[in-house]
């Protein structure tokens, strides 16, 4: 999965631009459906789907940890060059 976000993200210069000018913050894959492996839903005790209350939500965020490897992987190939 990370080679394909990789390529997606490589292949036009627009999003590896959008991409790398997040520098080292923390990504996260937020959704509300509850996809609590690739990305961080709502929490589980929250009544509906959209209710975010604090903001806090669950998963394992596998999808912005895979952004945040193709920043740094962009980002070290840029400054080998």
């Amino acid at each position: 999965m990370g080679a394909l976000v990789r390529d997606r993200f490589l292949r036009s210069s627009k999003h590896t631009a959008k991409l790398l000018a997040t520098g080292n913050q923390p990504l996260v894959h937020r959704n509300d459906f509850k996809d609590h492996f690739w990305g961080v839903g709502p929490p589980s005790s929250a009544g509906n789907s959209s209710s975010w209350g604090s903001g806090a939500g669950e998963g394992s965020n596998h999808y912005g940890k895979i952004l945040m490897e193709v920043v740094r992987f962009s980002s070290l190939a840029a400054y080998s060059l």
